[in-house]
């Protein structure tokens, strides 16, 4: 994958440019609106015109340890013919993997368990909504045919007056 930012800046209008050799993958980027390439990206013509020369950042995503030294030797043949610098991640399964992708060239790398625990803790605060909504689903069934009491505060504001009038009815 080679990205000009990171992906997690679309939002702000800023480009992503994705490169694979699975035509699925690259069509359903294409739906979601992103500039998509099929095609191996450790050959040097793929990155070329994948737009390697305007790239910021370039992402490794591949879970092959092979396939991802391949593409570093790809990009430092890239930067020293085109006289670039982009920032190169290479995801990595352990420390073993990051000392040597730096050593052939990315400047940093992401363990694959660092990406699943970013994943979690951005997360956490929204399965924790879904726990305590679940409780409260299984709270009010239980109740259901009796009466539940809501308690207003003495100055409310108008959603909490539109939810317990809700609630009256």
């Amino acid at each position: 994958m080679i990205t000009s930012r990171p992906p997690y800046a679309r939002s702000s209008g800023l480009e992503l440019v994705v490169v694979d050799k699975n035509i699925e993958k690259i069509e359903l980027f294409k739906k979601m609106g992103y500039s998509a390439f099929v095609g191996d990206f450790c050959l040097l013509n793929v990155l070329k015109d994948a737009g390697i020369s305007r790239a910021e950042v370039i992402l490794l995503m591949v879970p092959d340890f092979r396939t991802t030294g391949r593409a570093l030797g790809a990009i430092n043949r890239l930067k020293a013919e085109l006289k670039i610098d982009p920032v190169v991640v290479a995801r990595v399964l352990d420390e073993a993997e990051t000392v040597e992708v730096k050593r052939l060239g990315a400047s940093d790398a992401l363990p694959s368990s660092q990406i699943l625990a970013n994943f979690t803790l951005s997360r956490f605060e929204e399965l924790k909504g879904m726990v305590k909504e679940k409780r409260l689903r299984a709270l009010l069934r239980e109740l259901s045919g009796g009466r539940i009491a809501i308690v207003l505060q003495t100055n409310p504001d108008p959603d909490g007056i539109a939810s317990g009038v809700a609630l009256k009815r």
